[in-house]
């Protein structure tokens, strides 16, 4: 076989048409992600079984850590906004110290669904430092 100069080649190649009678067709455009060290997936690595990769633990753990982290956004504003509940309690003048335990259960009564709020952080806080 002889080698054919890449000059020769380049005129050989451009005396053919590449024009067609064919529409152009495109399809719909998605995105690709080009993170680097993407750790969120829009099928959460549903698909690592698949290829019988050793990531499955891997992703398990990281969409759990995904889940967590939206949980814990959610949970954020909430403590933010409860952050002062402790100074929302009233505070009795001394002449009044004797209907303190009254006030205080009417007070508890009134907190407690607002208060639940907050023990469901707790919760959360613990159940997600165990994992």
């Amino acid at each position: 076989a002889m080698a054919v100069p890449v000059e020769e080649a380049i005129a050989a190649l451009s005396t053919f048409s590449l024009e067609d009678d064919q529409p152009e067709i495109q399809g719909t455009g998605f995105c690709v992600s080009t993170e680097r060290g993407a750790t969120s997936s829009p099928i959460e690595y549903g698909d690592v079984s698949a290829y019988r990769l050793s990531l499955s633990e891997d992703t398990k753990a990281i969409n759990q850590l995904n889940l967590l982290a939206r949980e814990g956004r959610g949970m954020g504003s909430v403590l933010y906004t409860y952050r002062s509940c402790v100074k929302a309690l009233p505070q009795l003048p001394e002449s009044m110290k004797y209907s303190q335990a009254d006030l205080y259960l009417e007070t508890y009564q009134v907190l407690d669904m607002e208060m639940s709020r907050l023990r469901e952080i707790q919760h959360w806080q613990a159940s997600a430092s165990s994992k």
